[in-house]
Protein backbone atom coordinates (compact mmCIF):
# COMPACT_ATOMS: atom_id res chain seq x y z
CA UNK A 1 0.00 0.00 0.00
CA UNK A 2 2.77 2.45 0.88
CA UNK A 3 4.42 1.74 -2.47
CA UNK A 4 1.09 2.42 -4.18
CA UNK A 5 0.86 5.80 -2.48
CA UNK A 6 4.37 6.57 -3.64
CA UNK A 7 3.37 5.76 -7.22
CA UNK A 8 0.34 8.04 -6.98
CA UNK A 9 2.66 10.83 -5.86
CA UNK A 10 5.06 10.70 -8.80
CA UNK A 11 4.38 13.99 -10.53
CA UNK A 12 7.17 15.44 -12.64
CA UNK A 13 8.07 19.11 -12.21
CA UNK A 14 10.75 21.25 -13.80
CA UNK A 15 11.91 24.79 -13.25
CA UNK A 16 11.23 28.38 -14.03
CA UNK A 17 12.45 31.22 -16.22
CA UNK A 18 12.47 34.99 -16.42
CA UNK A 19 9.23 36.64 -17.49
CA UNK A 20 8.63 37.15 -21.19
CA UNK A 21 5.70 39.33 -22.21
CA UNK A 22 5.61 37.73 -25.68
CA UNK A 23 5.11 34.17 -24.44
CA UNK A 24 1.63 32.73 -25.10
CA UNK A 25 -0.28 31.41 -22.08
CA UNK A 26 -3.94 30.63 -21.27
CA UNK A 27 -6.08 33.42 -19.84
CA UNK A 28 -6.78 33.84 -16.14
CA UNK A 29 -9.67 31.51 -15.27
CA UNK A 30 -8.68 28.82 -17.78
CA UNK A 31 -9.09 25.25 -16.52
CA UNK A 32 -6.82 22.42 -17.70
CA UNK A 33 -7.74 18.90 -16.62
CA UNK A 34 -5.11 16.15 -16.72
CA UNK A 35 -5.15 12.38 -16.31
CA UNK A 36 -1.94 10.90 -14.89
CA UNK A 37 -1.14 7.18 -14.81
CA UNK A 38 2.03 5.77 -13.23
CA UNK A 39 3.24 2.18 -13.34
CA UNK A 40 5.93 1.39 -10.80
CA UNK A 41 7.97 -1.80 -10.75
CA UNK A 42 9.82 -2.75 -7.58
CA UNK A 43 11.66 -6.07 -7.91
CA UNK A 44 8.87 -8.50 -8.87
CA UNK A 45 5.97 -6.21 -7.86
CA UNK A 46 4.09 -3.92 -10.24
CA UNK A 47 1.85 -1.12 -8.97
CA UNK A 48 -0.37 1.05 -11.15
CA UNK A 49 -2.03 4.19 -9.83
CA UNK A 50 -2.96 7.69 -10.89
CA UNK A 51 -5.22 10.68 -10.56
CA UNK A 52 -7.28 13.21 -12.44
CA UNK A 53 -6.87 16.86 -11.46
CA UNK A 54 -7.61 20.36 -12.78
CA UNK A 55 -5.30 23.36 -12.86
CA UNK A 56 -7.17 26.67 -12.66
CA UNK A 57 -5.06 29.67 -13.71
CA UNK A 58 -5.46 32.49 -11.18
CA UNK A 59 -2.77 34.95 -12.30
CA UNK A 60 -0.33 35.59 -15.16
CA UNK A 61 2.73 37.81 -15.34
CA UNK A 62 4.78 37.59 -18.50
CA UNK A 63 5.69 33.90 -18.85
CA UNK A 64 4.76 33.16 -15.21
CA UNK A 65 1.51 31.51 -14.13
CA UNK A 66 -0.04 30.70 -10.78
CA UNK A 67 -3.07 28.63 -9.96
CA UNK A 68 -4.83 26.05 -7.86
CA UNK A 69 -5.13 22.28 -8.21
CA UNK A 70 -8.52 20.63 -7.81
CA UNK A 71 -8.51 16.84 -7.32
CA UNK A 72 -11.12 15.25 -9.60
CA UNK A 73 -10.60 11.50 -9.15
CA UNK A 74 -8.20 8.84 -7.92
CA UNK A 75 -7.19 5.92 -10.14
CA UNK A 76 -6.19 2.52 -8.74
CA UNK A 77 -4.76 -0.48 -10.54
CA UNK A 78 -7.18 -3.09 -9.21
CA UNK A 79 -7.84 -6.23 -11.27
CA UNK A 80 -11.17 -7.99 -10.71
CA UNK A 81 -11.10 -9.83 -7.39
CA UNK A 82 -8.21 -7.80 -5.96
CA UNK A 83 -8.59 -8.00 -2.17
CA UNK A 84 -6.28 -5.14 -1.19
CA UNK A 85 -8.21 -2.81 1.08
CA UNK A 86 -7.89 0.22 -1.22
CA UNK A 87 -9.41 -1.85 -4.04
CA UNK A 88 -12.23 -3.20 -1.86
CA UNK A 89 -13.03 0.25 -0.43
CA UNK A 90 -12.61 2.04 -3.77
CA UNK A 91 -15.03 -0.31 -5.51
CA UNK A 92 -17.71 0.57 -2.95
CA UNK A 93 -17.35 4.36 -3.23
CA UNK A 94 -20.00 6.43 -4.98
CA UNK A 95 -19.80 6.51 -8.80
CA UNK A 96 -16.65 4.36 -8.95
CA UNK A 97 -16.08 3.07 -12.50
CA UNK A 98 -13.99 0.22 -13.83
CA UNK A 99 -12.10 0.20 -17.13
CA UNK A 100 -10.24 -3.08 -17.38
CA UNK A 101 -7.85 -3.24 -14.44
CA UNK A 102 -8.21 0.47 -13.64
CA UNK A 103 -10.68 1.67 -11.03
CA UNK A 104 -11.54 5.40 -11.13
CA UNK A 105 -13.04 6.91 -7.97
CA UNK A 106 -14.44 10.47 -8.25
CA UNK A 107 -13.68 12.91 -5.43
CA UNK A 108 -16.91 14.52 -4.10
CA UNK A 109 -17.28 18.19 -5.05
CA UNK A 110 -17.32 19.43 -1.45
CA UNK A 111 -14.07 17.59 -0.67
CA UNK A 112 -12.43 18.72 -3.92
CA UNK A 113 -13.30 22.38 -3.31
CA UNK A 114 -11.93 22.25 0.22
CA UNK A 115 -8.66 20.59 -0.82
CA UNK A 116 -8.15 22.96 -3.75
CA UNK A 117 -7.97 25.83 -1.27
CA UNK A 118 -4.89 24.18 0.27
CA UNK A 119 -3.20 23.60 -3.09
CA UNK A 120 -0.79 25.70 -5.11
CA UNK A 121 0.75 25.75 -8.56
CA UNK A 122 3.44 27.98 -10.07
CA UNK A 123 4.67 27.65 -13.62
CA UNK A 124 7.02 29.56 -15.90
CA UNK A 125 6.91 29.04 -19.63
CA UNK A 126 5.68 25.43 -20.09
CA UNK A 127 7.30 24.14 -16.92
CA UNK A 128 6.16 23.57 -13.35
CA UNK A 129 8.23 25.43 -10.78
CA UNK A 130 6.31 24.74 -7.58
CA UNK A 131 3.44 22.36 -6.87
CA UNK A 132 1.55 21.65 -3.64
CA UNK A 133 -1.09 18.92 -3.87
CA UNK A 134 -3.31 17.80 -0.95
CA UNK A 135 -3.97 14.12 -1.69
CA UNK A 136 -7.59 13.07 -1.15
CA UNK A 137 -8.21 9.76 0.57
CA UNK A 138 -10.67 7.69 2.55
CA UNK A 139 -11.95 8.99 5.88
CA UNK A 140 -10.70 5.81 7.59
CA UNK A 141 -7.72 4.56 5.62
CA UNK A 142 -7.49 1.24 7.48
CA UNK A 143 -11.15 0.24 7.10
CA UNK A 144 -11.84 -1.64 3.80
CA UNK A 145 -15.57 -1.05 4.33
CA UNK A 146 -15.15 2.71 4.48
CA UNK A 147 -16.87 4.43 1.54
CA UNK A 148 -16.33 8.10 2.45
CA UNK A 149 -13.58 10.56 1.61
CA UNK A 150 -12.02 12.43 4.51
CA UNK A 151 -12.37 16.20 4.93
CA UNK A 152 -8.60 16.53 5.36
CA UNK A 153 -5.85 15.34 2.98
CA UNK A 154 -4.42 11.85 3.30
CA UNK A 155 -1.10 13.71 3.03
CA UNK A 156 0.26 16.78 1.22
CA UNK A 157 2.84 16.43 -1.57
CA UNK A 158 5.10 19.35 -2.50
CA UNK A 159 7.66 19.63 -5.30
CA UNK A 160 10.03 22.52 -6.01
CA UNK A 161 12.81 22.78 -8.54
CA UNK A 162 15.28 25.50 -7.59
CA UNK A 163 17.69 26.26 -10.42
CA UNK A 164 20.11 28.82 -11.75
CA UNK A 165 17.69 30.06 -14.42
CA UNK A 166 19.95 32.69 -15.94
CA UNK A 167 20.60 30.65 -19.13
CA UNK A 168 17.00 29.49 -19.60
CA UNK A 169 15.64 32.38 -21.73
CA UNK A 170 18.14 31.27 -24.39
CA UNK A 171 15.96 28.16 -24.93
CA UNK A 172 13.09 30.31 -26.23
CA UNK A 173 11.43 30.53 -28.65
CA UNK A 174 11.40 26.75 -28.74
CA UNK A 175 13.74 25.55 -31.45
CA UNK A 176 16.13 28.48 -31.07
CA UNK A 177 18.60 26.44 -29.01
CA UNK A 178 19.01 22.66 -29.54
CA UNK A 179 20.13 21.92 -25.97
CA UNK A 180 20.42 23.63 -22.59
CA UNK A 181 21.52 22.46 -19.14
CA UNK A 182 20.42 23.97 -15.81
CA UNK A 183 22.03 23.46 -12.40
CA UNK A 184 19.26 22.72 -9.90
CA UNK A 185 18.16 21.39 -6.56
CA UNK A 186 14.95 19.39 -6.39
CA UNK A 187 13.03 19.60 -3.11
CA UNK A 188 10.31 17.01 -2.41
CA UNK A 189 8.23 16.81 0.75
CA UNK A 190 5.35 14.76 2.10
CA UNK A 191 3.65 16.29 5.13
CA UNK A 192 0.45 16.15 7.20
CA UNK A 193 0.13 12.39 6.77
CA UNK A 194 -2.75 10.74 8.58
CA UNK A 195 -1.66 7.21 7.65
CA UNK A 196 -0.28 5.21 10.54
CA UNK A 197 3.41 4.49 10.10
CA UNK A 198 4.04 7.13 7.42
CA UNK A 199 5.79 10.19 8.83
CA UNK A 200 6.61 13.57 7.32
CA UNK A 201 9.53 13.54 4.92
CA UNK A 202 11.64 16.12 3.07
CA UNK A 203 14.35 15.36 0.52
CA UNK A 204 16.63 17.79 -1.31
CA UNK A 205 18.61 16.53 -4.30
CA UNK A 206 21.24 18.41 -6.32
CA UNK A 207 20.88 17.61 -10.02
CA UNK A 208 21.16 18.89 -13.57
CA UNK A 209 18.14 19.40 -15.82
CA UNK A 210 18.99 18.84 -19.48
CA UNK A 211 16.55 20.26 -22.04
CA UNK A 212 16.64 19.39 -25.73
CA UNK A 213 14.42 20.54 -28.58
CA UNK A 214 12.97 17.56 -30.48
CA UNK A 215 10.72 19.20 -33.10
CA UNK A 216 7.15 20.05 -34.12
CA UNK A 217 4.25 17.59 -34.22
CA UNK A 218 0.45 17.32 -34.17
CA UNK A 219 -1.27 15.65 -31.24
CA UNK A 220 -4.81 14.30 -30.82
CA UNK A 221 -6.03 14.19 -27.20
CA UNK A 222 -9.45 13.98 -25.53
CA UNK A 223 -9.10 17.76 -25.02
CA UNK A 224 -8.73 18.40 -28.77
CA UNK A 225 -6.25 18.59 -31.62
CA UNK A 226 -3.02 20.40 -30.78
CA UNK A 227 -0.01 21.69 -32.68
CA UNK A 228 2.88 20.97 -30.34
CA UNK A 229 6.60 21.52 -29.88
CA UNK A 230 8.32 18.47 -28.36
CA UNK A 231 10.99 18.96 -25.68
CA UNK A 232 13.18 16.21 -24.24
CA UNK A 233 14.00 16.42 -20.53
CA UNK A 234 16.58 14.59 -18.43
CA UNK A 235 17.08 14.83 -14.67
CA UNK A 236 20.64 13.80 -13.80
CA UNK A 237 21.43 13.58 -10.05
CA UNK A 238 24.87 14.59 -8.81
CA UNK A 239 25.01 11.22 -7.01
CA UNK A 240 24.77 8.53 -9.73
CA UNK A 241 23.40 6.01 -7.21
CA UNK A 242 20.25 8.13 -6.79
CA UNK A 243 17.15 7.92 -9.06
CA UNK A 244 17.38 9.58 -12.46
CA UNK A 245 14.60 10.46 -14.90
CA UNK A 246 14.07 11.29 -18.53
CA UNK A 247 11.09 11.99 -20.72
CA UNK A 248 9.40 14.23 -23.22
CA UNK A 249 6.94 17.13 -22.99
CA UNK A 250 4.52 18.14 -25.75
CA UNK A 251 3.99 21.90 -25.52
CA UNK A 252 0.84 23.24 -27.21
CA UNK A 253 1.75 26.20 -29.42
CA UNK A 254 -1.42 28.19 -28.69
CA UNK A 255 -1.33 27.53 -24.92
CA UNK A 256 2.38 27.63 -24.12
CA UNK A 257 1.84 24.76 -21.66
CA UNK A 258 2.56 21.04 -21.70
CA UNK A 259 -0.51 19.05 -22.79
CA UNK A 260 1.14 15.62 -22.69
CA UNK A 261 4.25 14.28 -20.99
CA UNK A 262 5.98 10.97 -20.51
CA UNK A 263 8.59 10.32 -17.80
CA UNK A 264 10.64 7.26 -16.88
CA UNK A 265 12.28 7.19 -13.43
CA UNK A 266 14.95 4.57 -12.74
CA UNK A 267 16.87 3.65 -9.61
CA UNK A 268 19.37 0.88 -10.23
CA UNK A 269 20.31 0.73 -6.55
CA UNK A 270 16.80 -0.41 -5.56
CA UNK A 271 15.79 -2.12 -8.82
CA UNK A 272 12.92 0.36 -9.24
CA UNK A 273 11.42 1.85 -12.39
CA UNK A 274 8.40 4.12 -12.63
CA UNK A 275 6.81 5.15 -15.91
CA UNK A 276 4.29 8.02 -15.91
CA UNK A 277 2.13 9.46 -18.66
CA UNK A 278 0.09 12.63 -18.25
CA UNK A 279 -2.30 14.06 -20.83
CA UNK A 280 -4.76 16.92 -20.89
CA UNK A 281 -8.24 15.43 -21.19
CA UNK A 282 -10.24 18.67 -21.01
CA UNK A 283 -9.64 22.39 -21.55
CA UNK A 284 -11.94 25.24 -20.65
CA UNK A 285 -10.71 28.71 -21.73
Amino acid sequence: MRALLGAVGILAAIGSAHADDSYTLPAVGAQLTFRLISTTKIADHTITAGQIYTYTITSISGANTEGTIRPVALIYGCPEGDTRKECVAGGKMADAKRDGDLLTVPVPDSIAESLAKESGYKGRYFMVEDRTFPMPGPKDFDDPNNTEFGDTPLFVLSNQLKCDYEPLPNFFPLGKTPQLTLTCRNVFSRTHSRIAGISDQTQEEPLSVELSYVGADKLSLPSGEWDVQKVGIKYVPDDPSHPSAEGESDVAVKLGLTVKSHTLVTNKATNLTSESTSEMIAYKP
